[in-house]
């Protein structure tokens, strides 16, 4: 009996960790990131708002979350950037799935980005420029992580890619090398999480021009992300993020 009662009691921990959802469903939530970036040896610093804009489940159980990021455009505090991700939880085998970038995010995210530099520089897109500017993008891939808490250490991630194609020019996103590194307790301004901690590489080509980076990144339950660090080949973190109120 007592055999018995241990491996019920291990089976109920198994399960408890495998239920684990790195999202949050609390729709209208608001999440404050403190942002931190190096460009030319100057470090700039902003502050984002992040909410949980529309949760779903479906028949299955599964769940559907959707952030909506407000952030100050890069060089105009004035102007903003809105970008929305989306985060799935599948409970049939407990993976949570984190939308790094898609074709219609992408897109969508690149019209208000030109939008934004547009106002920002005196001049009111019109409904037929966007539309124009729309039509030119076209977008296909996805870059999207599985945190899946029953992986092992060092267990390799997919490599996903992400092309951009506007007018001539053509773009590539490469979300490549991903591993699990395991879970790990990180403290922010925010608190101290128990994290499902991941790393990748980041690849972007931009025709002749090209950029390589290396991406740690945390995930808390109930949350979601709660710390990223871009660093160099050389190790030098070249942008963070973080959180510092939920």
């Amino acid at each position: 009996m007592k055999k018995l009662l241990l491996i019920a009691a291990a089976a109920l921990c198994f399960n408890a960790i495998s239920a684990q959802q790195y999202l949050s469903t609390d729709k209208g939530h608001k999440y404050t990131y403190s942002s931190m970036a190096v460009n030319d040896k100057d470090t700039i610093r902003n502050e984002s708002t992040v909410t949980v804009k529309e949760v779903v489940t479906d028949a299955d159980g599964k769940i559907t979350t959707t952030y909506e990021k407000v952030s100050p455009m890069p060089g105009n505090s004035l102007a903003k950037v809105t970008e929305e991700q989306t985060i799935f939880f599948t409970p049939a085998n407990g993976i949570t799935t984190i939308i790094v970038s898609d074709a219609e995010g992408t897109k969508k995210e690149m019209v208000e980005t030109i939008k934004a530099q547009a106002e920002s520089a005196g001049h009111i897109p019109t409904e037929s420029e966007l539309a124009e500017l729309e039509s030119m993008l076209r977008v296909k891939g996805e870059l999207s992580i599985a945190l899946d808490p029953k992986a092992a250490v060092d267990t390799k991630l997919p490599n996903k890619t992400l092309r951009v194609n506007m007018g001539p020019q053509t773009f590539t996103f490469n979300l490549w090398e991903g591993k699990v590194k395991g879970t790990e307790s990180v403290t922010t301004p925010a608190g101290t999480f128990d994290c499902y901690k991941v790393t990748y590489t980041m690849k972007i080509n931009m025709g002749a021009e090209s950029q390589k980076f290396f991406v740690t990144e945390w995930y808390a339950p109930g949350i979601g992300l709660v710390k990223s660090i871009n660093s160099d080949k050389k190790g030098n973190i070249i942008a963070q993020e973080e959180l510092i109120e939920k």
